[in-house]
């Protein structure tokens, strides 16, 4: 209450003016009744202040919390009908409680008026989950709105459904329609499919269709509905339902094979009434014009798309010019598109909700840290491997993740109080897990830390289709991503969901090769984003190969798959290197030569040399002479030289060594690029069939850029250029050619050649007659 009133009528009144008495005494004869009254106020606002008092602090501590939840629901309906935030200056009650509630629903990525007991998990996640780092932009979350009263108006059994339905019973497209849709078509593993409904999701967004999810055998059975009011799965009376198992590159209604047999123009007329896209690992060269701008345009027009997929193509739509200025407002922050969209769209059932609670509590909760290891082995066998439990405990040990063990066995007193960390293995072998917990049961660790070691599950083989087995797989893969820390599998989907959902970058395993540890073991992902295993590598503008991976810097390739693409959160590097300038140049000033120079590198934040690490743990070679001999010098890509040798005789003639620059030999850039690979984890075979794919298109792309020079002279009326890029035994002729003509036509040069035959035809006869023959 402001009694700032009161006070002024209560202070005593100075009069300086003389004029003023007579008013003076007129205000002092009705003091009397005045002051009664005040009186009377302030005795009621004594009795009514306490009662005021009370109610406040049962209002703000409720003694239910489910009368703080329907607050809560109410507020945050409030805002997010009026499209604002609290403000900054409210009660304490009111922004704790909209403070929880904005934590649960996760920064306005989750839209409130959901049934909380059809879906538990949408509303309790938030209590087991760090909050998440990465906050979703504001254009997102209206985009996520506006996407919900679309599905809400287009959904299954609404007036435009039924409409747009007939078109595709009739099998023709008649005039545009309100509402268009992508149908996600249930294919492959669980990890997979995951990955491809976030794909879809964001390909529904960019293009302004209606997600459809086919519900397969149990997808209803393992998540929650998406959206408020409405379902995203597909009906089970769909009309072309019968049809989804049968779909592949050969089908009449692909969109690769239609443009195969040229039966697709852009004319409205012909537009089909759905069409099937066909985006599995082993597409071909058509099926993945799907990913160029000309087409999207075509594709936009069709009402119904039909998707199969087992790739999380994500990064691709990156590289399409059309969508490139909305997907930069819908993520500021590259690496966090299936950290959003996974956290948006994938609730785990109920039923599936309560195997991770309950194992959540039994055994983790407690925890002062958790570390996750996801275990994925493409050997043949259930395991367990001795070089997979090998790497594994390499790269635990090389990362500090886990303590080293005191194998003495002697017991070590703590100078503090231990910690109690969790590891939570999953694998479909429980080998490594007996393995590791039997370690750490065995042998106290030289921390004194308490490791307790646990596995959910052991189902010693995929079995993708049955329930019970995605329920326990979609278990693990949440409670993986519960973790502090996460160390994965290479090439595994599994550990990719686990990744995005937590928010997390784990240590990734490489793919061990002939069954020997790679070193390193492992190493820290670039971003949490899952890696797209098979995309395009076509140029849509200039119809030729490109390597997509290097054409943007947000789209690089994958830590696990070299050729595979992955989406990375495109910090400016120029930025960062002038912040650290002044920092990184003093501290190059102290210690030795490697030590300055790591200083450096890391002051200028740049990726640190090849050379550095290597130079520290060896010094320099020397050549031993012992024999008088110098021994020939051989070095790890020679090998790989020699049969680029065998596969491009021609390149034989490059010169090795030029003085005029620092490029080497394409030879020798394919043998150092064939280690590259391999120390990534890919085969030989197949990185020296990368290495060659990659000198192939360079080479062509050198012929296209001189045809396109001597195109332009020819039309400009010039002599077309001598070509800049020829080939080893070209050059070597074009320095030879002008020897070649003065032989032939120099008149200087041949009366030289003819004295020199006089010469030698006058030798021979002064040997014959000295007997010389």
């Amino acid at each position: 209450m402001d009694l700032s009133a009161f006070r002024q009528r209560l202070s005593p009144v100075k009069i300086t003016d003389p004029r003023a008495n007579q008013a003076t005494r007129f205000t002092q004869s009705k003091s009397g009744s005045t002051t009664m009254r005040l009186i009377k106020i302030l005795s009621a606002c004594l009795i009514v202040l306490p009662v005021l008092v009370s109610l406040s602090l049962v209002l703000r501590n409720p003694p239910a919390d489910h009368v703080r939840g329907f607050a809560d629901a109410r507020i945050l309906g409030k805002f997010a009908q009026n499209g604002s935030s609290p403000a900054v200056g409210e009660a304490n009650g009111f922004s704790q409680n909209t403070g929880k509630l904005r934590e649960q629903m996760q920064n306005g990525l989750l839209a409130p008026g959901f049934d909380e007991t059809s879906c538990l998990s949408r509303y309790q996640a938030s209590a087991y989950r760090k909050p998440s780092s990465h906050e979703p932009s504001s254009y997102l979350i209206s985009k996520l709105r506006r996407y919900e009263e679309v599905h809400k108006r287009c959904g299954p059994n609404t007036k435009f459904y039924n409409e747009t339905l007939e078109q595709l019973k009739s099998g023709h497209s008649g005039s545009p329609t309100e509402c268009k849709y992508i149908v996600w078509i249930s294919f492959s593993g669980l990890g997979n499919r995951i990955l491809t409904i976030a794909s879809a999701f964001l390909y529904a967004l960019l293009t302004n269709r209606v997600l459809l999810v086919d519900p397969g055998n149990d997808m209803a059975d393992l998540f929650c509905e998406a959206f408020p009011e409405t379902s995203w799965f597909l009906p089970l009376d769909f009309p072309i339902k019968d049809q989804f198992k049968d779909f592949n590159q050969k089908s009449t209604e692909c969109y690769g094979n239609m443009l195969k047999s040229n039966l697709l123009n852009t004319s409205t007329e012909s537009i089909p009434a759905y069409l099937y896209l066909h985006l599995v690992h082993d597409y071909d060269d058509q099926d993945k014009l799907f990913f160029c701008d000309q087409d999207q345009s075509l594709l936009k027009k069709v009402p119904w798309l039909m998707m199969k997929t087992d790739n999380y193509f994500v990064p691709s739509l990156f590289l399409i010019p059309s969508f490139e200025q909305e997907l930069s407002k819908l993520f500021p922050e590259k690496g966090t598109v299936f950290h959003h969209l996974g956290r948006y769209l994938m609730h785990p059932s109920n039923h599936v909700w309560g195997l991770i609670m309950r194992y959540y509590q039994a055994y983790l909760a407690k925890a002062d840290e958790r570390i996750g290891i996801q275990i994925r082995t493409f050997e043949s066998g259930t395991g367990p491997f001795k070089h997979v439990m090998d790497q594994i405990l390499a790269c635990t040990a090389k990362e500090k993740l886990l303590p080293e063990v005191d194998m003495r066995g002697s017991y070590i007193t703590p100078s503090r109080t231990p910690k109690l960390k969790t590891v939570l293995i999953t694998s479909l072998s429980s080998g490594y897990f007996e393995i590791v917990r039997n370690l750490y049961w065995q042998h106290p660790t030289v921390t004194g830390d308490l490791i307790g070691v646990y596995q959910p599950s052991h189902e010693k083989h995929q079995q993708t289709g049955k329930q019970l087995h995605n329920r326990k797989a979609w278990a693990e893969m949440y409670l993986l991503s519960l973790s502090d820390v996460l160390v994965t599998s290479a090439w595994s989907t599994f550990g990719y969901v686990a990744q995005g959902l937590g928010g997390l970058k784990p240590w990734i395993l490489y793919k061990p090769d002939n069954q020997t540890v790679p070193d390193p073991p492992c190493r820290r992902v670039m971003s949490m984003e899952p890696c797209f295993h098979a995309p395009p590598f076509y140029d849509c503008k200039a119809k030729t190969g490109i390597d997509t991976g290097k054409l943007v810097p947000h789209v690089r390739h994958c830590e696990d798959i070299s050729w595979g693409l992955k989406l990375v959160d495109g910090i400016c590097r120029k930025r960062a290197r002038e912040g650290k300038l002044r920092e990184g140049t003093m501290s190059f000033m102290k210690g030795d030569l490697l030590t300055r120079t790591r200083k450096l590198v890391k002051g200028l934040a740049m990726a640190e040399p090849r050379w550095l690490k290597a130079m520290e743990q060896a010094p320099p070679a020397t050549f031993p002479r012992s024999d008088g001999k110098v021994k020939r010098i051989s070095l790890p890509e020679d090998v790989y030289v020699q049969k680029f040798f065998q596969k491009h005789p021609d390149s034989k003639h490059e010169d090795a060594i030029k003085l005029c620059g620092f490029d080497p030999p394409p030879a020798r850039v394919f043998g150092l690029r064939v280690l590259e690979l391999k120390e990534q984890g890919v085969g030989e075979e197949q990185a020296m069939y990368l290495a060659d794919l990659e000198y192939k298109a360079e080479r062509k792309a050198k012929k296209e850029a001189y045809k396109q020079l001597r195109k332009t002279a020819r039309a400009q009326g010039k002599r077309p250029p001598p070509n800049p890029y020829p080939s080893a035994i070209k050059e070597i002729q074009a320095e030879e050619k002008k020897y070649v003509c003065d032989r032939f036509f120099n008149p200087r040069m041949r009366d030289i050649i003819k004295k020199m035959k006089e010469s030698q035809a006058a030798d021979a006869q002064d040997r014959f007659r000295g007997g010389d023959w």
